[in-house]
């Protein structure tokens, strides 16, 4: 027979739990806007620790950077973590949210080895940035995609320290200094000192819409090409490496130009320069997306972008796979554009030279 005590500590453990995992994976997407609002509960507190949790209380808004079922592994530990260590996570849409939790991740591959880094930065009531939480892992594998290369005890292990950083914290007495001077985390892009909204989509969609700079625009070729030599002829330093990118194959709707021009964002973004022809490109950067026929109201959307360098060689591929409600890209690819873009971009630049 299951105590009284026993139950609620299952119950606390499991309102936690989904009130992280709704918060991290909220606009944690890569298959564009969500199709509805995971459910979000209150975190009751053990008997004696009422007042304590009434005084604070912490939600974690969508995480950036990280893949949506990688994000679940972490959600899940942090859930787990936070109930055993009494920490009072409400649902972020709850009114009375003392501190909110933005957090930051990114995988690199350097060498033989891929470095996944976090950032955590927790804002107050008025949207004043107050403390940070920092941390990185290395493991021994260096992937097209550096997150395929994480094992789920790296996550596990990173929300651990998240936890445990969050109790010291707390017990601290959640001292509330402005900080000013830290620089800010990786991908997060120029929004990132703003406040979480209550009530918000905030996270990976809009972040990395924002950091395409692009504002929604889709130019022909001929424009692209123009405002490329525009931006090389008012840059005094040479870009990293040259590249031409042709329109994606098999895409519907607008996805042919689209995807080029997201991930042609990305890789402008890290140093390269987009040229007009293949043969003055140091790599040649190709995409074909395939997207299945319906099932059950959904479709299955592919996408592989290869790369080659200027003599031909192929130097690998990088695979992407998304679920998305049926018809959803039979017209504008929107902001998922800009997420499969940015899923994709370290996996291309990993395979380009780094003294290039």
């Amino acid at each position: 027979m299951v105590s009284l005590a026993t139950t609620t500590g299952l119950r606390r453990t499991a309102l936690l739990g989904l009130a992280i995992v709704a918060g991290l994976l909220g606009g944690c997407q890569t298959n564009g806007p969500a199709t509805g609002t995971p459910p979000t509960a209150e975190a009751t507190p053990p008997v004696g620790q009422e007042s304590a949790a009434a005084k604070t209380a912490l939600a974690f808004e969508p995480v950036v950077g990280i893949p949506e079922d990688r994000a679940t592994v972490l959600a899940t530990e942090l859930g787990a973590g936070a109930a055993a260590s009494n920490l009072p996570i409400i649902g972020r849409d709850k009114p009375d949210v003392t501190f909110r939790i933005k957090g930051y991740f990114n995988a690199v591959a350097q060498g033989g080895t891929t470095k996944v880094s976090y950032v955590w930065d927790i804002f107050n009531a008025e949207g004043t940035r107050v403390h940070r939480i920092s941390g990185s892992e290395s493991v021994p594998a260096a992937l097209p995609d550096p997150w395929s290369g994480i094992p789920d005890e790296t996550l596990k292990k990173m929300a651990r320290q998240t936890v445990d950083e969050l109790r010291s914290w707390l017990d601290s007495g959640a001292p509330t200094t402005a900080l000013a001077s830290d620089p800010p985390p990786p991908g997060a892009g120029s929004s990132y000192a703003e406040a979480p909204t209550a009530g918000t989509r905030a996270g990976l969609t809009k972040t990395q819409a924002m950091a395409t700079g692009r504002g929604g625009r889709i130019p022909d070729a001929a424009a692209l090409h123009s405002a490329a030599a525009a931006d090389a002829a008012a840059m005094p330093e040479p870009p990293r490496f040259t590249y031409f990118l042709s329109d994606v194959a098999g895409a519907t709707g607008d996805g042919a130009k689209a995807l080029t021009y997201a991930l042609s964002g990305q890789l402008e973004a890290a140093g390269g320069a987009r040229v007009a022809t293949p043969r003055d490109a140091d790599y040649v950067i190709g995409g074909e997306a395939t997207v299945a026929p319906p099932v059950r109201g959904s479709q299955i959307v592919a996408i592989i972008w290869s790369v080659a360098d200027r003599g031909g060689k192929a130097l690998g591929s990088v695979r992407q796979i998304a679920k998305f409600a049926q018809g959803a890209l039979d017209a504008a690819w929107g902001t998922s554009a800009d997420t499969a873009a940015a899923s994709a971009a370290p996996g291309v630049l990993a395979l380009i030279p780094q003294e290039q």
